[in-house]
């Protein structure tokens, strides 16, 4: 049997095959990212669509009740839970 002799290199204390093997995960990873993207950017784009348009959607909410006479709610004083309570019920006795 015929053995093959290795002869391993080294750059800087690092095995060079180790630095070859990253190179090409990390070409790989990347070459991959990049079909993802050409193959849905078309749906990234629908999506930024729709966040953008319910963003806006709940601004002009807000605005439109500003219009219509709506104010803001008044925080309670420090120690007024009444507001916060649950609404009595009959069976229920305090």
């Amino acid at each position: 049997m015929v053995y093959a002799l290795r002869i391993t290199r080294y750059l800087f204390g690092v095995n060079v095959s180790s630095i070859t093997y990253e190179f090409k995960a990390s070409y790989a990873f990347i070459e991959r990212n990049y079909n993802i993207v050409k193959r849905y950017w078309a749906w990234e784009l629908v999506w930024l669509v729709y966040g953008i348009v319910n963003s806006l959607s709940v601004s002009f909410i807000g605005v439109g009740m500003g219009a219509l006479g709506a104010t803001a709610v008044a925080e309670p004083e420090h120690g007024d839970l009444s507001r916060h309570r649950a609404p009595s019920c009959g069976a229920i006795s305090r």
